[in-house]
C-alpha cells in the first residue's frame, strides 16, 4: 500500500505548480516553496542544499508539514519525518527525474542533498469532504537492499 500511495503523493505535487514545506526554526514556523520530488528505492524524496536554512532546521527537528493546492480546488497535507541523504545516487535519480533543475544542482556538489521521509501521513481533500487519510513508511535508502 505504501508504494501506491507514495506514488499517488508524487503525482499529486507534481501536477502542482509547487508545494510548500514548513518547518519550525527557534519555535517559530519556517515556510518555503519546493518543486523537486520523486521516487527513489520506493521513498518519497525532495532536493535541497546543506547550505540553506532548511538543512539546520530539519537537522533540528525533522518532522515537517508539505501541503499544496490544485486548480480545481483539491489539495493535499502530507506530514512525517525526515531523513537527509547525501547519497549521488539519489542525488542523479531525483536530478535526472527533473531534468530542469540540474541549473540550480550539480550530484557532483557535496552540499547537494535529498530529504526522504521515513514515515508519514497524507490526506487527500476535495473542497467538500474531510479527506481520504493514508501512512506511510519507507526503509533508509542509506542501507543496502
Amino acid at each position: 500500500m505504501s508504494k501506491e500511495i507514495i506514488q499517488r503523493i508524487k503525482t499529486f505535487l507534481e501536477e502542482a505548480p509547487f508545494y510548500a514545506v514548513a518547518t519550525l526554526e527557534d519555535g517559530q514556523p519556517r515556510v518555503r516553496p519546493f518543486d523537486s520530488i520523486t521516487i527513489y528505492q520506493d521513498c518519497l524524496c525532495i532536493l535541497s542544499s546543506d547550505q540553506k536554512a532548511v538543512f539546520n532546521q530539519i537537522q533540528k527537528d525533522n518532522f515537517v508539514e508539505i501541503t499544496s493546492a490544485q486548480a480545481d480546488g483539491s489539495w493535499i497535507r502530507v506530514r512525517g519525518q525526515l531523513k537527509t541523504s547525501y547519497k549521488r545516487d539519489a542525488v542523479t535519480h531525483l536530478l535526472n527525474d527533473r531534468p530542469d533543475l540540474w541549473d540550480l544542482y550539480s550530484s557532483n556538489d557535496p552540499h547537494t542533498i535529498v530529504y526522504y521521509f521515513t514515515e508519514g501521513s497524507a490526506v487527500f481533500y476535495t473542497s467538500d469532504d474531510q479527506g481520504e487519510h493514508y501512512t506511510f513508511t519507507c526503509q533508509d535508502i542509506e542501507e543496502p537492499l
